[in-house]
């Protein structure tokens, strides 16, 4: 990459001259990716600190990503991603609380 740093918050991004929160962010990727899909971004945001925080790093982004392809292998709804996450969550002993829903 030449120096462009993707934020997924408020903050500006370099080399942008605007903002891209976090839902702005989701939906334009997933047009440009031809997915048609809700995410529920705190669900995951949760699951990726904790991964972060309690395994590695780099295991946040790993983790939401390997949630997303076995979602997609199960063409799996929201409440079956929820119960998959809970069960990563549940992995090692537990990586931390139990993800809640955001916006409910």
């Amino acid at each position: 990459m030449t120096g462009r740093i993707w934020v997924l918050s408020e903050r500006p991004v370099r080399g942008h001259s605007g903002t891209v929160n976090l839902h702005d962010w989701i939906d334009e990727l997933c047009d440009l990716l031809d997915v048609d899909s809700e995410a529920d971004e705190g669900l995951l945001g949760d699951l990726a600190q904790v991964a972060h925080d309690n395994v590695h790093p780099v295991a946040g982004p790993v983790t939401t990503f390997l949630l997303g392809v076995a979602a997609g292998a199960r063409d799996a709804g929201p409440d079956t991603i929820e119960r998959l996450a809970a069960q990563v969550q549940e992995a090692r002993g537990g990586l931390g609380p139990p993800a809640r829903r955001h916006g409910r």
